[in-house]
Parts: C-alpha cells; structure tokens; sequence
C-alpha cells in the first residue's frame, strides 16, 4: 500500500522483487534483478509503478500490459525460469523438473522443425497436398490445417516419443509463433517511435478503440509526444498503441 498497490498477489510480487535484490546487495554484487514489463506482469506492475504512478489503487490487470501474448500463463516456466536459476532463486527439484522439460520441450521442436511428410503420411491425415503439388509443412498443418500436432505424431509413428504435456506445449508455441514474431516486431518499432509527435489538431474521440477514461487524460494533459503520453497516470499500454497507430495511420489526415 506505501507503494500505492493493493491485493496479495501485487504485495507478494513486489515482496519478491525486493527480497531478492536485498539479498544481492547484502553481498555487495552490482547485478540488479529486474523483471521487464516485456518478460512478466511483474515488470508491468512495477513499470508502471516507477513511470506512471499510483493516483488510485493500483491493481494489476492483464489489460496493462500490450504484450499479453507473450505473457501467456502457458509460458511462463520458458520465461521466467532460467533468469530465475541464474539468480539462484529456483528450488533443485524445480530445476531438474524445468531442465528436463526444456529438453524435452527441445527435442520435439527439433523434431517438427526437420521433419517432411510424404503423399501417403498427408493422405493418411486426411489432408490434401496443396494446389502446386507442395506438401503443407508441420506448421501449416497446425495452423491452417488445424491437425493436432498428437495426431501427426501418432500417424508417423515415429519411434520417438514425447509427453502429451509436451506436444500440447509445442503446439500452442507453434500456433502463437507467427503472432508473437509480430508482437516483438511491435515492440522494436514502438521503441523507436516514443519521440513520435503528437499533432495538436487531433482529435482523441476520433481513435477507434480508446476509451473515454483515455480520451479525458489526453485532453486533461495533451501529451506532445509517445513517450509523454506513456508516462502520464492511468493511461495504459494499449491506448498507446491505439494512439500511435491512428497518427501512423496512412489514412489520418490533418489540416
């Protein structure tokens, strides 16, 4: 609550943060555990905490954070957990639980990365080849086909075998992959683009998708840049985006 937050889980999260670099200082080291807001919702809280304040209680909602579909509940193990070992905060029987995963996890990627399907495996799939006579690749089978990675694997036969859990796994990375690209792709350029101008004959209520709480703190502020506009109290990450793609967008005119 001094921090302006309220709930547990956004006291334990900060507790987290805290006592772990406590106990780094308390050994004079000059490495810093710092969680960013594109890896956990840990780093959003407290980003948002240090850049924008806390005017009212803050909690924290999946809605602050523009990255979400990098911080999927799914993935966090993949994440979060060798940073985590590498601080020395992660339990011997959660490590061998995690580095055997990850193996794993590995094993099957190589595997669907290298792996080439003939006539008769796509036959057997019920799937037809494509209209260029190209056979569809394991990920398009995924995506487009919608043929579970179980069931490829089963109709092979191969003499590997993988964990349910895994596959389930590999799967959901493979149907997010192309969304994710796309995300990180957002970030690199939203990175480049915080000294973007904020034209001053815009109007906020033309933004499809802003809400109006949005709108009242950039007409209460009126924000000359990105980077103003990301700073200022109660204005989340997604508006952001809403923001600045309206004034990237080609068909935005202003006299």
């Amino acid at each position: 609550q001094i921090n302006g937050t309220t709930g547990y889980e956004e006291a334990a999260a900060q507790g987290l943060v805290a006592g772990v670099n406590s106990a780094i200082n308390a050994k004079k080291s000059d490495v810093k555990f710092i969680l960013s807001r594109t890896e956990s919702y840990i780093g959003v809280m407290i980003d948002d905490l240090v850049s924008r304040g806390a005017p009212e209680p803050y909690r924290m909602f999946t809605s602050r954070a523009e990255y979400r579909l990098l911080l999927r509940s799914d993935n966090a193990d993949q994440r979060l957990t060798d940073k985590g070992l590498s601080f020395g905060i992660v339990g011997i029987k959660r490590e061998k639980a995690w580095l055997s995963k990850k193996n794993s996890l590995n094993n099957l990627k190589e595997y669907v990365k290298n792996l080439k399907l003939n006539n008769m495996q796509l036959k057997t799939l019920g799937v037809n080849p494509l209209k260029n006579g190209n056979i569809p690749s394991i990920r398009n089978l995924i995506t487009g086909n919608k043929v579970s990675l179980d069931k490829i694997i089963k109709n092979l036969k191969t003499k590997k075998s993988f964990s349910m859990d895994t596959i389930n796994q590999v799967e959901v990375d493979i149907k997010y992959d192309i969304y994710v690209k796309r995300q990180l792709s957002d970030i690199k350029q939203f990175e480049l683009e915080q000294q973007t101008l904020i034209p001053k004959e815009i109007n906020f209520r033309e933004i499809k998708g802003l809400s109006n709480e949005s709108i009242d703190i950039l007409n209460r502020y009126k924000p000359e840049t990105i980077r103003q506009a990301s700073l200022m109290p109660g204005f989340t990450s997604s508006a952001i985006f809403l923001l600045l793609y309206h004034i990237k967008n080609k068909k935005t005119k202003f006299a």
